[in-house]
């Protein structure tokens, strides 16, 4: 940890892996090197989880879509994450409940689960983790 009245911040601009299971390894590889380090916050890229997909048109151009770009778009979609909703009724918000953490049991999944384990990652490892995703909304 930092001296008090003092965060240490940490940086990291890894490319993103081959799949969402591989990226998040990656991002508990680097929050435990972070921890290790004495590093209070961890800022990793945008898109980060899930991929930017610059430079891809996903085989589209006005009046026309090839079916690699049909299959490109459904892998990148694939790799994009669902955190889960924490809107609450009538898109109210989560409101206080998230604030004191108390959206939902310890074992309660929403989502595919993704969001979880960079929470128990950032719990094991006591650094809190920014990191840009794709998610499927």
């Amino acid at each position: 940890m930092a001296a008090a009245g003092h965060i240490r911040l940490g940086t990291a601009s890894p490319g993103t892996q081959s799949s969402t299971a591989a990226t998040i390894a990656l991002i508990d590889t680097l929050a435990q090197r972070a921890s290790s380090s004495h590093i209070d916050i961890l800022l990793l890229p945008e898109a980060f989880i899930g991929g930017y997909p610059r430079g891809s048109s996903f085989g589209c151009e006005i009046g026309n879509r090839s079916a690699e770009g049909r299959d490109e778009f459904a892998r990148y979609f694939d790799s994009a994450i669902d955190l889960g909703d924490t809107v609450g009724p009538g898109g109210g918000g989560a409101g206080i409940k998230w604030v004191k953490r108390q959206l939902g049991e310890e074992d309660e999944v929403r989502g595919d689960g993704s969001r979880e384990e960079l929470e128990r990652i950032a719990r094991d490892t006591g650094v809190f983790i920014v990191v840009g995703c794709i998610e499927k909304a």
